[in-house]
């Protein structure tokens, strides 16, 4: 097997990990583990210990701590950390299952995704070498490397583009280009436009798009963009939108809950304890 240096993916690592959670620090967590300390962490992954999980994946992501590299453990422990809720950890997943299926792009997409993310922070023009590799890469299946390409066009004034690759990022599953082609569409003149703005946004809120829920709480409350009224199923997504903070729903749910009757109030809490 490939092994691919910890320090060239390690320079991509703020790139991939948005949340705070997988910041730098894991990966110093990631290097410093000794040996004897692998095994407590397979027994603290055991007990369900989500900081044990993302820990331990990068470890393996990295192939540091006494591991050997091994991207398919890597996923599985970021996907299991994913459906415990923490932030971030599905995304490594993605990235993790895409470069174990892909050994000979993990190199050039590190490279690539952290010196073009460089460049869109900073508003200049990216390296072409690496929109090329970024090309190759959403077009073997990677939803970051999509959704990148789209930002940087965007950032270049490129709209066209940037929808394009962004509609791709969100059919390789990238749940914030799903939210942001939702929101382009919504303003479509054409019916199925604004219905399948209603299924993205149904998506991205599944996977844990607060501003998602949100907007998918405002569209099944009001029976807009093709969807049959349900007050109950909205209001379960307002609860779950404003337990993660979004002020909007704070806001909608002191009126929600003076007009709807304690019975249907109820069955609203009910659901929205069952979205992760």
């Amino acid at each position: 097997m490939r092994i691919h240096p910890p320090q060239m993916i390690a320079r991509a690592i703020p790139f991939l990990t948005a949340a705070a959670l997988l910041a730098s620090s894991v990966v110093h967590a990631a290097e410093s583990i000794e040996q004897g300390v692998v095994e407590r962490l397979r027994q603290r992954v055991e007990r369900g210990e989500t900081e044990a999980m993302v820990v331990l994946g990068q470890a393996y992501g990295l192939g540091m701590g006494g591991v050997a590299q091994d991207h398919a453990k890597a996923e599985a422990l970021f996907a299991r950390a994913a459906g415990l809720g923490v932030p971030g950890a599905a995304r490594m997943a993605s990235i993790h299952g895409f470069w174990g299926r892909n050994p000979d792009l993990v190199t050039i997409t590190a490279a690539a995704l952290h010196g073009a993310q460089r460049s869109l922070e900073a508003a200049e023009l990216p390296d072409p070498a690496h929109m090329r590799t970024l090309e190759a890469a959403a077009e073997r299946g990677m939803p970051d490397a999509a959704r990148l390409l789209g930002d940087l066009h965007g950032n270049a004034g490129d709209q066209v583009a940037a929808l394009r690759w962004h509609v791709t990022a969100a059919r390789l599953g990238d749940v914030p280009s799903m939210a942001l082609v939702a929101a382009t569409m919504e303003g479509s003149e054409r019916p199925e436009g604004v219905m399948k703005a209603a299924e993205l946004y149904a998506r991205a809120a599944a996977a844990g798009h607060v501003g998602s829920m949100a907007r998918l709480a405002v569209i099944m409350i009001s029976g807009s963009h093709g969807a049959p009224p349900d007050a109950i199923g909205g209001t379960a997504w307002a609860i779950a939108a404003a337990r993660r903070g979004d002020a909007a729903s704070q806001q909608a749910l002191l009126r929600l809950r003076e007009s709807m009757p304690d019975d249907a109030w109820k069955q609203s809490e009910e659901m929205a304890r069952r979205i992760r």
